[in-house]
């Protein structure tokens, strides 16, 4: 008698209806969970329970794994030898890793990418920075967070070559570092790099890509500076309270 696998079709379930579900749930909880890992990146090394963090987001742990997943490809998780899910520790020489490669990629990214922006979003994302520049006290941490993805996130995600969005990706876990200590110290900090920023889209603006590719480089070398520095700071804050799926090592 021949066989015959049983298909999902046979048992009236559409193959992707499991995927569109975790997909769904993965996106509910994203910003949550994504920010909770954050809070703990510069106090010390955390252990990720996945069936603690589904327990307390009333998800299952495929779910969990798809967002860890989507975190180490950002670098701010990865497994350690015993294939738990960790975070941290970050340290001075991570940063200067780090920015080392972002100094070499990055403006290599916004060469391929300005070909691709058009200028109405290039508009957008100068007004932008130009506003918040005129109101730096007022800003949130929220608000710095989406100024930094617009020149070192969307704008090189122009780029054709998309080994290189995800390598620069994996190297930015510096972002969430800054975002933690606006929440702490208030955004005032970050009114220098931002004027940084206003200089770079300037710089696009005008067509002189080359010029905005060095001010990005010479950008990133300052704010290496200053992200060892405020490294350093947290040393000094304590630590913040924690949801239970985070397990100090």
């Amino acid at each position: 008698m021949e066989r015959k696998a049983i298909t999902s079709e046979m048992l009236g379930v559409k193959p992707t209806m499991g995927l569109a579900k975790t997909k769904i749930s993965a996106d509910r909880i994203s910003a949550e969970f994504e920010t909770s890992l954050e809070s703990a990146l510069p106090f010390g090394v955390y252990r990720v329970r996945e069936q603690s963090a589904a327990d307390y987001f009333g998800v299952s742990r495929t779910v969990i794994r798809e967002l860890l997943s989507r975190f180490q490809d950002r670098g701010l998780v990865h497994k350690n030898i015993k294939s738990h899910w960790v975070i941290g520790p970050l340290t001075a020489r991570d940063i200067e890793h780090y920015f080392a490669i972002r100094c070499s990629l990055e403006p290599l990214a916004l060469r391929e990418s300005a070909p691709h922006i058009s200028s109405k979003e290039l508009d957008g994302y100068l007004q932008h920075a130009q506003d918040k520049a005129d109101k730096p006290c007022d800003l949130t941490s929220d608000e710095i967070a989406s100024l930094e993805d617009d020149l070192h996130v969307r704008i090189l995600s122009h780029t054709p070559n998309w080994h290189l969005t995800r390598m620069i990706n994996q190297c930015q876990v510096a972002l969430s570092l800054n975002k933690v200590f606006s929440e702490i110290i208030g955004t005032r900090p970050f009114f220098l790099s931002l004027t940084e920023h206003c200089i770079i889209l300037e710089f696009m603006k005008r067509n002189s890509i080359n010029a905005a590719a060095d001010a990005l480089q010479e950008h990133l070398k300052l704010s290496a500076d200053r992200t060892r520095e405020r490294l350093m700071a947290f040393s000094v804050f304590p630590a913040p309270k924690l949801p239970p799926y985070l397990y100090p090592m």
